[in-house]
């Protein structure tokens, strides 16, 4: 499109030299015009150069800005990205589509990294452990007792635990509320024994709430939240990492209003088994 414009502009002028008292007015006039239409097709074409440049450069910056190990993973992902798309151009369709839609996903994750929130497997406990070692305050923690007994029992349910017990040595404030079906025997004896270790230990049925309070979360310091991703069929699917204020304030508030209606552990009404 942009190519007709010196001829059009020639025209143009052209046109308005057919008023003049001669031939060479009319032709200064057409050359004046092509000349105007290649100057303007020119800069337009700097224009669209430059503006690439100056974004491929932003990019480019942005990359060498990241951590070493970073940059050179962003670099080869690039690179393959690139790779893929070129050998896949002209073949089937479903390839393009198996691209774009790992793509989408990365973009989806990277969106929510940004915005304070990590999301990983279930059997990813690093940053559990590693915020319960800087806890300087509080630990503020619900515990879904029939997904989360026989996990407290468990090696990695234990190494948590000790966790716990180092903050508590340290003066951190611990707390932690039981929501339960039932009082059963080993619910009861998991109470007993946080209770007995300082642990600040309430009790909540799960008949007493709505779902939406239906929680199992670690508030550390008020500000950092650790929350657990359940199944349609109630088991736990993936950890939820929040350090986004609004997301912080949001999951605490829910924390607060189930605390309300928890009662402590030497008030509870335990049955006599247990």
């Amino acid at each position: 499109m942009w190519i007709l414009l010196p001829v059009l502009g020639g025209a143009v002028f052209g046109l308005a030299g057919v008023a003049l008292p001669d031939y060479q007015g009319e032709l200064a006039l057409c050359v004046m015009g092509l000349v105007l239409g290649a100057q303007i097709e020119l800069a337009r074409r700097f224009d669209r150069n430059q503006e690439r440049h100056d974004s491929a450069g932003r990019l480019i910056g942005a990359v060498e800005e990241l951590p070493a190990g970073v940059s050179s993973k962003v670099r080869e992902n690039v690179r393959l990205i690139a790779a893929a798309s070129r050998r896949h151009r002209d073949e089937a369709a479903y390839l393009r589509r198996a691209l774009d839609e790992r793509l989408s996903d990365q973009q989806h994750w990277l969106h929510q990294l940004n915005s304070g929130v990590i999301e990983v497997d279930s059997d990813d406990t690093a940053l559990l452990y590693e915020w319960t070692a800087q806890a300087r305050r509080s630990i503020r923690t619900t515990l879904v007792t029939y997904s989360d007994v026989h996990w407290w029992r468990s090696r990695t349910g234990r190494t948590f635990w000790q966790a716990n017990l180092d903050a508590l040595r340290r003066g951190v404030t611990v707390e932690r509320t039981f929501v339960y079906e039932h009082l059963t025997p080993p619910v009861v004896g998991l109470m007993r024994e946080h209770h007995e270790a300082g642990v600040r230990v309430y009790g909540v049925a799960i008949a007493d709430l709505r779902p939406d309070l239906l929680i199992d979360l670690c508030v550390f310091d008020e500000a950092r939240v650790h929350e657990v991703v359940f199944s349609s069929g109630g088991n736990a699917m993936a950890y939820r990492y929040s350090h986004d204020r609004e997301r912080a304030a949001l999951l605490i508030g829910k924390l607060d209003r189930l605390g309300g209606l928890a009662i402590p552990f030497t008030e509870l009404s335990l049955p006599e088994a247990a």
